[in-house]
């Protein structure tokens, strides 16, 4: 078994690979830079999904796939940030929950009658990458933007909800003359949004897969339309609770115009690392106090009018968070059901 040869068309589980060597030459597919490339990825636990060394006889370009998680986020801005004039392709894809990952793929009119830089490139970045650095913040505005979208859309449980169904791809590529953004996805709330920030539909080689395409001349002429679907996306995005014990709540207020109107409401401050469980905690504490108080937490108020536990506040948040799921979700399907009726309509036009 551990002879065989781990490339099998199948993605092997990162955490399962023992032996480096092996797995980086099994994959590396006789490329020697890909193969360096991996063992390097492999030593220092960086995540990837999959690879190509490059194929002729197919057309098809060298890759490397990263896994699209909090490990190698900074990484990936990395990446963007000190390739972002190379021509290659960076590509955002939506997976299931914790399962994205980002693509960084050749230049379309690669010639394979001469070497790849690709993994040369990725590998020097990998080798000076600096874990204290936010890499972000060496982004220029469009690609900030652009990393921003990747993000809410990774947050977005009403997205991709069907794996084997839907899709969400969002690339970035620099050419000689241009730079272009695409979003390509079967979310027609997304598509909607895209193509109000003046991105033009186009169809793949083929004319098969349809998608909206931003180029511009200039990098600084995509920050206003890459900032129109910013923010313009209202996504579902369910916290976790977390589980924490504080037997030392300490109450902190802040007054605003409904306090001081009605001083018998206080609002109760939530700090940044409070979890839902210590805010239903402290609401609870103001309870046996004696104190009316409420709570702005993950944009949603809760109080503790009437309650006789703190589990009450929580029940109270998740049934909130299911009707607000409904109603984004009820709303995007309105939207869907809309720009339908505006196809057929155009359709008949053109049938008359």
């Amino acid at each position: 078994m551990d002879n065989e040869n781990l490339n099998t068309g199948k993605v092997v589980d990162f955490k399962e690979i023992k032996d480096y060597q092996k797995a980086a030459r099994d994959f590396g597919e006789e490329n020697d830079d890909l193969e360096k490339l991996l063992l390097n990825c492999f030593a220092k636990k960086i995540e990837t999904i999959a690879c190509c060394g490059g194929h002729s006889n197919s057309k098809r370009a060298p890759y490397i796939s990263f896994a699209f998680s909090p490990e190698n986020e900074q990484l990936i801005y990395a990446l963007l940030s000190k390739l972002k004039e190379t021509g290659f392709n960076f590509q955002y894809n939506r997976g299931p929950k914790g399962k994205s990952f980002f693509n960084i793929i050749e230049s379309d009119d690669f010639d394979f009658k001469r070497p790849s830089t690709l993994f040369n490139d990725i590998n020097e970045v990998i080798n000076s990458f600096d874990i204290t650095k936010d890499y972000f913040e060496e982004l220029p505005s469009d690609l900030k933007i652009y990393s921003s979208i990747i993000k809410t859309a990774e947050k977005d449980e009403l997205l991709c909800e069907n794996i084997q169904r839907d899709t969400f791809q969002m690339s970035y590529q620099k050419y000689l003359d241009k730079y272009e953004y695409i979003m390509l996805t079967n979310d027609s709330y997304y598509n909607e949004i895209v193509q109000k920030a003046n991105f033009k539909k186009k169809t793949d080689a083929k004319g098969l897969v349809p998608y909206y395409s931003l180029e511009v001349i200039d990098r600084q002429m995509a920050i206003q339309p890459l900032n129109e679907i910013k923010v313009n996306i209202q996504i579902f995005e369910n916290k976790p609770v977390e589980k924490k014990n504080d037997d030392n709540l300490k109450l902190e207020f802040q007054y605003d115009e409904r306090t001081r109107d009605n001083p018998l409401i206080n609002h109760l401050k939530v700090n940044f690392d409070d979890s839902l469980e210590i805010v239903a905690q402290k609401l609870y504490k103001c309870r046996e106090k004696g104190i009316n108080a409420f709570a702005i937490f993950n944009g949603m108020e809760l109080n503790n009018f009437g309650i006789t536990n703190y589990h009450q506040i929580i029940d109270a948040y998740e049934q909130g968070l299911k009707q607000t799921k409904e109603k984004l979700q009820k709303m995007r399907n309105n939207q869907s059901l809309q720009e339908n009726q505006q196809l057929i309509s155009e359709n008949e036009g053109i049938k008359r």
